[in-house]
């Protein structure tokens, strides 16, 4: 999410740097369409990534925010982009839906239900969790 804002604030210098070089004269309207025309581009860019599909494996984009397990937002664990939790289980990671944390021996199996529910299962095995996004 930040680094959409990032590459818009530096969309929007150059686009007045560009802007201030011409300072003599008033734009001319067929020069104004460029600009325009790279809005679109620049919404297209900044919009977030699509959810995976019921049944896939969650990516790392996904995974980032609050989440619950069993619909408990009280208990929800934080997992932040930069690969930390603000809960007791360390550091995590993601790799082909595989959900690691430094403090937890387990690994858990993840699969997308919707866009607000992840399936897991430790070790891949078991009885399945459901994880809510807080």
């Amino acid at each position: 999410m930040k680094s959409r804002y990032a590459f818009a604030a530096i969309a929007a210098l150059a686009l007045s740097a560009c802007n201030n070089a011409e300072t003599t004269a008033e734009p001319a309207a067929d020069e104004a369409a460029p600009a325009e025309a790279a809005a679109p581009e620049t919404a297209e860019a900044a919009a977030p990534a699509a959810a995976p599909a019921k049944g896939d494996k969650p990516t790392k984009e996904f995974m980032v925010g609050k989440w619950g397990e069993d619909g408990d937002c009280v208990m929800a664990i934080d997992f932040r982009a930069d690969g930390t939790t603000d809960g007791p289980f360390g550091n995590w990671n993601l790799e082909d839906g595989v959900l690691t944390m430094a403090d937890v021996p387990q690994k858990i199996h993840l699969t997308v239900v919707d866009d607000k529910t992840i399936d897991s299962k430790r070790d891949g095995k078991g009885e399945s969790k459901m994880m809510t996004r807080c």
